[in-house]
């Protein structure tokens, strides 16, 4: 964790802990630095509390009031106010929102830094998700490109088994057979075929 960013006018340094400004420092355990990285990874975006405690805490069970006391840490450091947040929102029943501006420390116009730890972590960029959709797109397009490629060649018979015509024999012909009269009623027989009618 050795990429420094800034939180507002407050300059983060994940490697030592350690948030300042103005000459004046906080020290942060190693665990509320680690909670305040995923937030920013994710800055004004909803990160819910399941998926902190999985990036923070992994393969260990703790309890929400664990990440509550991590953020009560870091509003006080910010002189943040729950109430009336400037740096860290609750949403009730989801999780956390960092909303104050996330921006590297060197004075790059890129907005949300990316952090290699971030990824050991297990969390998920925006960036990640953006490639991961248009990997999916690109996949389908060229699938459908293939299929309506075979349809249109027709290769052995795909386009006329895709048919609905195929799905049912076609008439071409009709055969009429004569009746034959099963009454001994000679005023019926007009029913019948003459040449029938008498056995």
């Amino acid at each position: 964790m050795n990429h420094d960013f800034r939180v507002g006018p407050w300059l983060v340094q994940p490697s030592l802990n350690n948030i300042s400004q103005n000459g004046t420092s906080n020290h942060l355990e190693p665990k509320v630095m680690e909670v305040l990285v995923c937030l920013a990874e994710h800055m004004g975006e909803v990160v819910p509390k399941e998926k902190l405690l999985q990036a923070v805490w992994p393969d260990t069970f703790v309890s929400d009031d664990v990440l509550k006391r991590s953020v009560s840490e870091l509003r006080r450091v910010f002189s943040d106010d729950a109430h009336a947040s400037r740096i860290i929102e609750t949403v009730p029943k989801r999780g956390y929102r960092l909303v104050a501006l996330v921006e590297p420390a060197n004075g790059s116009t890129r907005k949300v830094p990316v952090y290699e730890h971030i990824a050991s972590l297990g969390t998920e960029t925006p960036t990640h998700r953006l490639k991961k959709w248009i990997t999916i797109s690109a996949v389908a397009a060229v699938g459908l490109l293939i299929v309506g490629l075979l349809i249109a060649f027709n290769v052995p018979g795909l386009k006329n088994r895709m048919s609905r015509k195929s799905m049912a024999p076609s008439i071409r012909s009709l055969a009429v057979l004569p009746l034959a009269s099963l009454s001994n009623d000679p005023t019926r027989e007009y029913f019948a075929d003459n040449g029938c009618a008498h056995h």
